[in-house]
């Protein structure tokens, strides 16, 4: 498939089964809780599985002790994948803060500086990022964290899909999730009767949250699929 089937499908999968999705953002609109947080990165994990056994519909909940363990192992992933990076982009730019700042900061203003200690920082996480999607999608494959960071087989997959058509499809897809994010504020941003701007956030998040949610899970899985599968007829 190319890119905008493989999008135009994904943007269908979310809609197969709607009491799902509502059953999905119930538990996105209870992620200030840690065990209903857990549980929604686990039902994404789930609908990456499902969709690798070709399943064309959101899977069910049940199972919850196992959806709870998979969303344990996103966030083990994603803590290797965009916390260590992170955490060394910090200590970078806080040294360069600590032994250059006064030199820079003199010849080209504060502003100037920070936008280039905050672009150097953003470079550091960009590739973990984009890699990152891949890395989840070969654990659920392989059903082992520890394949998420065998980086050969993930970069051979992005290799076997294109890495200009995957970085257009990542770039899509967090595009998608600014704006989720941006609509979702917008209710507390209205001043009037909480009770019904509490209300209309709640409805943002039960429908736009959880779809952003099946569509990503259901696009990564078939970038994967496509890009796994192109790999081995090119070997």
């Amino acid at each position: 498939m190319n890119l905008s089937e493989i999008l135009s499908e994904s943007f269908k999968y979310p809609l197969s089964n709607l009491k799902r999705m509502l059953m999905l953002g119930i538990l996105l609109a209870l992620n200030i809780l840690i065990i209903p947080a857990i549980l929604s990165m686990g039902y994404y994990i789930r609908i990456i599985e499902s969709s690798f056994q070709g399943s064309n519909e959101l899977p069910p909940f049940n199972e919850w002790g196992k959806m709870f363990t998979d969303g344990l192992k996103y966030i083990v992933v994603l803590l290797v994948y965009l916390g260590i990076p992170a955490f060394i982009g910090v200590i970078i730019v806080t040294l360069i803060i600590m032994f250059l700042a006064y030199s820079y900061v003199a010849s080209m203003g504060i502003y100037a500086f920070m936008g280039i200690t905050y672009s150097l920082l953003l470079l550091i996480m960009i590739v973990p990022y984009f890699v990152s999607f891949m890395g989840i999608a070969r654990m659920v494959k392989e059903n082992s964290v520890k394949a998420s960071f065998e980086f050969t087989p993930v970069i051979n997959v992005i290799q076997g899909f294109g890495a200009g058509r995957y970085i257009a499809a990542i770039i899509i897809f967090s595009l998608l999730s600014f704006l989720v994010v941006l609509i979702s504020s917008i209710p507390q941003m209205i001043t009037g009767n909480l009770i019904i701007i509490y209300g209309v956030s709640i409805g943002v998040a039960l429908f736009i949250n959880s779809y952003l949610n099946a569509f990503g899970g259901r696009l990564i899985s078939q970038i994967y699929q496509e890009g796994l599968e192109e790999h081995q007829i090119t070997e």
